[in-house]
């Protein structure tokens, strides 16, 4: 592991986990500039000031994983994905189709989303929730492709917002940029679907994007649809596999 820049100054996790240590030695090998854009503040707050990624609980026979942008405060707190305000609009909304007759309760998300695997473009807090630079997110795919292949069987995506999206897209030849671009361009891509291959060892892997709109309560344009567009996503997707089965 490389030497932690000057400005770093949380506690790195001791040595142990193969795909913690290498996500941190992937971070700590980002340039200065790209280093400085973590929110470490945050971690101090929070975590008790160890730089620790957030990562989904290995769920290898989920049908579906969701796919966002990248942690937030109370990810970081709790060390788990989608549990802050947008991961609350997930859950909520799993939890009205698959428990309708239960109140919604924090712990309630939590139990449904073991059901689901969950990941996001780079497992760290930006500072001031600004997406990480693409660079950024370049250099932590493979790692997270890696825990992709190795911790889900599935093939079904839900991508909140552009950036997941176009993660799909990352170190990929133009031509399957391009065509993942032409896609997003659509007037009807949330209700679409697309399929991206992903290199796994000498091979490759597919996976079936189905995009929505990032569910924050900064996109006014969207947020307000965001449910009633996954609880079609969700039936659409219970067809697929019903039919998958017959």
């Amino acid at each position: 592991m490389s030497t932690s820049p000057a400005k770093f100054r949380l506690q790195v996790p001791a040595p142990g986990n193969l795909v913690v240590d290498r996500m941190v030695s992937e971070f700590l090998n980002l340039q200065p500039s790209q280093i400085d854009a973590l929110d470490q503040q945050c971690y101090v707050d929070h975590a008790q000031g160890e730089f620790r990624p957030v990562l989904s609980p290995p769920s290898r026979k989920a049908s579906i994983c969701f796919f966002g942008r990248d942690p937030g405060k109370d990810e970081v707190k709790a060390g788990l994905p989608f549990i802050g305000e947008t991961g609350q609009t997930v859950r909520k909304t799993l939890a009205e189709v698959i428990e309708p007759s239960k109140p919604y309760t924090p712990e309630l998300g939590l139990s449904i989303g073991e059901s689901f695997f969950w990941m996001n473009t780079v497992p760290f807090k930006p500072e001031g929730n600004k997406p990480w630079r693409i660079a950024v997110r370049r250099a932590f795919q493979p790692v997270l492709k890696d825990v992709l292949v190795s911790q889900w069987e599935g093939s079904h995506v839900i991508t909140l917002g552009s950036q997941a999206f176009h993660w799909f897209g990352l170190n990929q030849p133009a031509l399957s940029r391009q065509r993942l671009a032409t896609f997003w361009a659509k007037t009807d891509k949330y209700a679409s679907s697309i399929e991206v291959q992903l290199k796994e060892g000498k091979g490759e892997r597919t996976y079936t994007l189905h995009p929505l709109p990032h569910p924050s309560s900064a996109n006014a344009t969207w947020k307000g649809r965001f449910s009633t567009l996954l609880k079609a996503r969700l039936l659409d997707l219970d067809r697929q596999c019903l039919s998958a089965k017959t």
